[in-house]
């Protein structure tokens, strides 16, 4: 039961955090404005996160936890009946998949650019983000095993060292939604294309 509230209180400031965060730099993150949010005092964030910062790693893990999680879903579903390469890539042409999926991708890649960049310059972040990396960078390997015995991928590359090319490709998209000329989603289309039927 006190487990139970106690992360209950977690997930309450971790949701209020991540409402501001998605509006505004973390700079700008008060604990006065998370405590008007929650109705919570700032001891009950110090004694949970230790710091503002702890809450907000905390609050950024959360987020792209989250996402990532839900990305593999999104690939599973959309993938599912897939009989060739391009019907398993077919999700990610504009107009192939609904706005929901597109808006899930670019949500993942941008939180991806975020977090990444983040445990770069946190050591104890860095620990936290490794365990979250693992379990996502499994799932994907998971998945393109499946994709692999149904003979869509090749098997030159294992499920996980294709999981992590396919990270480079999404971080390498996310930079470019951030370029002053990015590349067009037809453009990243064939990039993918060429890249996976050369495996």
């Amino acid at each position: 039961m006190v487990h139970e509230r106690a992360e209950s209180t977690r997930r309450l400031l971790i949701d209020a955090t991540a409402k501001r965060l998605a509006e505004a730099d973390e700079s700008e993150l008060r604990i006065a404005d998370i405590c008007e949010d929650t109705g919570l005092s700032s001891s009950v964030i110090y004694n949970n996160f230790r710091s503002r910062q702890g809450l907000i790693d905390a609050t950024f893990l959360s987020m792209y936890e989250d996402k990532a999680l839900r990305y593999v879903d999104l690939l599973r579903l959309n993938t599912a009946g897939a009989d060739s390469m391009t019907s398993l890539l077919a999700f990610y042409r504009d107009g192939a998949a609904d706005d929901q999926v597109h808006e899930a991708l670019r949500d993942f890649r941008r939180i991806r650019l975020r977090v990444s960049t983040a445990a770069l310059a946190r050591p104890e972040m860095q620990r936290s983000f490794i365990l979250v990396q693992e379990e996502y960078l499994t799932r994907m390997a998971a998945l393109i095993e499946e994709v692999q015995a149904r003979g869509l991928f090749g098997r030159r590359l294992t499920g996980r060292q294709l999981a992590i090319l396919l990270e480079g490709y999404s971080f390498a998209r996310a930079l470019n939604d951030i370029s002053l000329h990015p590349e067009s989603e037809e453009s990243w289309m064939q990039i993918l294309l060429l890249v996976l039927e050369n495996l």
